[in-house]
């Protein structure tokens, strides 16, 4: 089933950025934009952004982006947030 496209807010764009960050071995600018469906130039901007609030780094010799512990830690209070936020049919005022 292809991907809808929705207008996301900046906290889901890095939020998904350090999903795909996350994993052991980190993840080359390509591999993000695959997985995220963010454009090159947007994508650098948010990268250089998240590399100086120190929620990822980038290193030199694997050419990878690689969440921080920070990082980690934000990406656990965005889910936890997200939990809180998300409302059931049920719960909806009619």
């Amino acid at each position: 089933m292809p991907r809808r496209f929705t207008l996301r807010s900046r906290t889901e764009m890095i939020s998904s950025i350090l999903r795909s960050t996350s994993c052991r071995t980190g993840a080359k600018i390509s591999q993000i934009q695959y997985e995220t469906y963010i454009s090159y130039n947007q994508l650098k901007a948010y990268l250089t952004m998240m590399i100086q609030t120190k929620l990822i780094i980038y290193t030199k010799e694997e050419k990878t982006f690689k969440i921080t512990e920070y990082g980690i830690h934000a990406l656990k209070l965005y889910g936890e947030m997200n939990k809180l936020l998300v409302l059931q049919p049920t719960d909806m005022v009619k």
